[in-house]
């Protein structure tokens, strides 16, 4: 099949179960996620700026384009990004007249950049860092209760902490009402592993955890985690992360994984000190000016 690319501003319905049974085979052949989970979501209507989307020989390719801080910010589906594709994604942001930033996924600290006809600068690194569920002894600061999240009733408050614990964070501290909703009406939502600290009856902390089963095997997932800065010193996040890695274990798992910034120094040191080590990382590389 010749190799070509084509751009949409949104899929087909043939279109987006051509991508989700490609993201279904390079998963299960590959033993890992295809497309995050913004990006999946994202395949529908409404979110993305662009879709590109073509063949290289016998494999379709696809990358998802949405605007980011005055730029445009491209992902994948899989690990690699042909040349064609990325040609594309240029051509995209040359006419739109914005700067252009594509991740490549699953790599390791010595990777380099894609292949491009441009310049590219690394700007933004992801690590995903896993480890045994092993028994670890919960220790809460005096005053500290926990709960499970309530559906209908736990949204606003829980919203107006996560967007002041992510106030800096470019997609978490986004999240809004309507992002919250989708995830909690997918299958793998268990308001039992979405765990609230409070005290004084004030939400303060959050451990949000997610059940990976996948066809190779199920892992657990601190999902999202998140400190109000308000409280910030007292211990809460190692309590917050240690009581999600406990739920994932009395859930008969075996392994627990979590994405964090590779610069959020305190963050990494904190799972690394509770075994948890790198699997892989997601870079992200521009083509815009160092600021």
């Amino acid at each position: 099949m010749t190799a070509f690319v084509e751009q949409r501003d949104c899929l087909s319905a043939a279109e987006q179960r051509a991508v989700i049974d490609e993201v279904a085979t390079w998963s299960a052949r590959h033993e890992r996620e295809a497309l995050p989970e913004q990006s999946v979501f994202g395949l529908g209507e409404g979110s993305p700026i662009c879709h590109l989307l073509g063949h290289d020989g016998d494999a379709l390719i696809y990358l998802q384009g949405r605007p980011a801080e005055g730029t445009l910010e491209f992902v994948a589906l899989g690990d690699r990004i042909p040349p064609l594709l990325l040609d594309a994604a240029l051509e995209y942001c040359d006419q739109a007249g914005l700067p252009m930033r594509v991740w490549t996924r699953h790599v390791d600290g010595l990777s380099q950049p894609p292949d491009c006809r441009c310049s590219l600068r690394l700007d933004r690194e992801i690590l995903r860092l896993s480890g045994p569920l092993i028994e670890r002894p919960l220790s809460l600061p005096d005053g500290i209760e926990i709960s499970s999240f309530r559906p209908g009733v736990d949204e606003g408050e829980w919203l107006a902490l996560n967007q002041a614990a992510f106030a800096q964070h470019p997609e978490q501290g986004s999240l809004g009402l309507d992002d919250l909703e989708l995830r909690i009406a997918q299958d793998w939502f268990d308001r039992e592993g979405f765990l609230i600290l409070r005290t004084g009856g004030q939400m303060v902390a959050s451990c949000w955890t997610k059940v990976h089963r996948d066809p190779w095997g199920s892992i657990g997932e601190i999902y999202v985690i998140g400190v109000h800065p308000a409280h910030i010193g007292r211990g809460l996040g190692r309590s917050a992360v240690v009581a999600g890695l406990e739920h994932l274990r009395g859930r008969g798992l075996e392994r627990a994984m979590l994405y964090v910034e590779a610069d959020n120094v305190a963050a990494v040191e904190l799972y690394r000190s509770l075994g948890l080590v790198e699997s892989w990382r997601d870079r992200r590389w521009t083509n815009e000016l160092a600021r």
